[in-house]
């Protein structure tokens, strides 16, 4: 009988166990590639889930301020518009810093810059009208009482017509149904 090298046992022996540390560092490898794709998913869900709800959050904050901001705006643009009538019909001077008029026109142009902040383009067009209408309220571009009685029943139209197109505006970006605008018996 023919005996074998001692050395052979121990190099089957360290490739046994050479291939078993192997086996196991490959499986590990594997194991925490794996793991780490699936993190990687769970984090991209959840980052997708929390801009997710941070767009929710900001249209709900957006549609809220708008109620707020455009409810204003349509009771000051009407307040407004029924309010120049005995501003624009003295003969002094009404656009003086401490006039009613320069009082109610800087509340509204406050509103007005308020809302377009918010607001589609649509109603930034109306806003701006509304603007221009207001900044004509005060001049005085007639020379007789004929011109001047149709200025002032033009910037008066103009005003409430204004502040129905800003209402109908708004209430269109806020997806709100349209004003019943029929006259009651």
């Amino acid at each position: 009988m023919t005996s074998t090298p001692m050395w052979i046992p121990i190099v089957v022996a360290f490739l046994g166990v050479t291939g078993t540390i192997l086996g196991v560092v490959l499986t590990q490898r594997q194991a925490n590639r794996r793991e780490e794709r699936t993190w990687e998913r769970q984090r991209e869900q959840d980052e997708n889930g929390h801009r997710r709800e941070v767009a929710t959050e900001q249209r709900t904050w957006l549609r809220e301020q708008r109620f707020k901001v455009y409810g204003d705006l349509v009771r000051e643009s009407l307040h407004f518009a029924a309010s120049i009538g005995p501003h624009i019909s003295i003969e002094k001077r009404v656009d003086a810093p401490d006039s009613e008029l320069c009082k109610s026109r800087a509340r509204y142009f406050e509103l007005l810059s308020q809302a377009a902040f918010l607001a589609d383009k649509q109603l930034q067009v109306t806003i701006r009208k509304a603007e221009d209408i207001a900044e004509n309220i005060g001049h005085r571009p007639y020379s007789n009482d004929r011109e001047k009685s149709e200025f002032h029943s033009q910037i008066h139209r103009d005003a409430f017509g204004i502040s129905r197109l800003l209402e109908d505006c708004a209430r269109e970006e806020l997806q709100l149904p349209a004003r019943d605008r029929t006259k009651v018996g």
